[in-house]
C-alpha cells in the first residue's frame, strides 16, 4: 500500500439526527427549521474497511489520526444489518439481483 496516509477508514453519509441512546438531537439549528436535505453533510464511519500503517497503528492504538483518509462509500454498497427490517431488505436485494455497482 502506497499512500500518503496512514489510515484509510470508509464513510457512509449520516441521515440521523440523534445521538446514540441520549436521544441528544444533531445538527440541527435552534434558531430555524429546516428541510433536512440543507443540513450539512455529516458522514459516520461504517466499519466496511479499516486499513491503517502498522507503526502508526501500533504506536497511536487507534485507526483516526491526522493523516486519515476518508472515503465514502455509497449507501447500496453498504447495507448495514442491525435488525430483522434490515435483514429483510438485503434478502430482497440478494434475491432479486439488484445492481449494487
Amino acid at each position: 500500500m502506497d499512500l500518503k496516509e496512514d489510515q484509510v477508514i470508509v464513510f457512509n453519509k449520516l441521515l440521523e439526527f440523534l445521538n446514540n441512546d441520549k436521544n441528544e438531537i444533531l445538527n440541527i439549528s435552534t434558531k430555524k427549521h429546516t428541510n433536512r436535505q440543507n443540513y450539512p453533510k455529516s458522514y459516520v464511519p461504517n466499519g466496511a474497511i479499516y486499513i491503517a500503517n502498522y507503526d502508526f497503528l501500533k504506536k497511536e492504538k487507534t485507526f483516526f489520526g491526522t493523516k486519515s483518509f476518508a472515503y465514502i462509500m455509497p449507501k447500496k454498497r453498504s447495507i448495514d444489518i442491525d435488525s430483522i427490517d434490515d435483514f429483510l431488505y438485503a434478502d430482497f436485494l440478494l434475491k432479486n439481483n439488484a445492481n449494487l455497482e
